[in-house]
């Protein structure tokens, strides 16, 4: 998040340390709830924003699958263990 200019926030390292964990493509309201099972406080409309700074940073991806629904993946898989060690030791 450093690396692009964005502000490390405890609410944006539990987000994205939870994106983390999604082995397959997830959605805004997903997240939201495994946020919410995990304790974490986090309002949607932060959700919400982190993702839109995640995904103009390049970590995620928005994927269409329908115009209903959005969904989001890690931007580079490759690059998820490597931000998981990063975010965990933080």
């Amino acid at each position: 998040l450093k690396a692009e200019g964005l502000k490390y926030t405890p609410e944006r390292a539990q987000i994205l340390d939870t994106i983390i964990e999604f082995d397959a493509l997830f959605e805004a309201d997903q997240l939201l709830d495994t946020l919410k099972q995990q304790g974490h406080s986090v309002s949607k409309a932060t959700v919400y924003r982190t993702l839109k700074l995640l995904e103009s940073a390049g970590i995620i991806q928005h994927v269409l699958f329908d115009r209903e629904q959005a969904h989001y993946q890690l931007a580079i898989k490759a690059q998820a263990h490597k931000l998981q060690i990063f975010v965990s030791s933080k």
